[in-house]
């Protein structure tokens, strides 16, 4: 079933021509309806809709494959035959697979945030939503691993590490004279630390989901951030 047809379906229908008059011999007009049927014009909301719908097909298509083998396989009249449009199509929407990779990435990540725990939660918390998705999608996460390649990994984690990490901190120096720059620093280390284990873990195949791990690294995190911290509050007196 092609984009046109799965549209049809959708909602987009075709219209039947009003009835139009014509005259008899007798010079009276008859009414006869005109059963020919046209393709109205789309209206803008249509044209937006069916824009969507072909970008979502082409998406989940790509998606099915790079559950199935590598990106470097994966060629776009795969997933033009599979959506069942021409190559045209696809590049009205896509340069190239990897503008479609990049895409669909983006896609895999706001998944991830809309399952995470809003950032008043721990971050412990945050880390098993994150690997726990991350490991039930690990086939495709596998495949984009192994195309973006392990820095540009990091650098995602590592982003999304720090949406946790500074209130992890903030919490952990309580009690503490720490200035915003030393809470900044310790953050951006617990970052880079949780981020590149995480990157490691991924690299090595995802082989269980790390929960008890994650529990045990938190306490250890926990001694060693409140250890910086007091470090840092030490160094802010010795300055004052």
């Amino acid at each position: 079933m092609n984009i046109a047809t799965r549209w049809t379906e959708a909602g987009a229908v075709s219209h039947k021509q009003p009835e139009r008059g014509c005259l008899s011999l007798r010079g009276r007009r008859r009414c006869a309806p005109d059963t020919r049927i046209f393709r109205a014009k789309p209206s803008y909301r249509e044209v937006s809709f069916i824009a969507k719908f072909t970008k979502q097909a082409i998406c989940a298509s790509f998606r099915k494959f790079l559950e199935q083998k590598p990106l470097e396989q994966i060629t776009v009249k795969d997933i033009v035959d599979d959506c069942e449009i021409n190559r045209k199509t696809f590049y009205y929407y896509y340069q190239d697979i990897y503008a479609l990779l990049d895409d669909v990435f983006q896609m895999h990540l706001q998944e991830i945030k809309e399952k995470l725990p809003p950032e008043q939660h721990s971050l412990q918390e945050a880390m098993k939503v994150i690997t726990g998705y991350l490991y039930d999608e690990r086939r495709i996460t596998s495949h984009v691993f192994k195309s973006l390649g392990y820095e540009k990994i990091n650098d995602i984690l590592f982003d999304s590490c720090m949406m946790y990490i500074p209130e992890f901190v903030k919490q952990s120096a309580s009690g503490l004279s720490v200035c915003d720059g030393d809470l900044k620093l310790i953050s951006t280390y617990c970052s880079i630390t949780i981020a590149g284990l995480l990157t490691k873990w991924i690299s090595q195949g995802m082989q269980t989901i790390p929960e008890e791990t994650i529990d045990r690294f938190f306490e250890i995190v926990k001694g060693c951030a409140r250890l910086s911290l007091e470090n840092a509050a030490a160094l802010n007196r010795q300055d004052g």
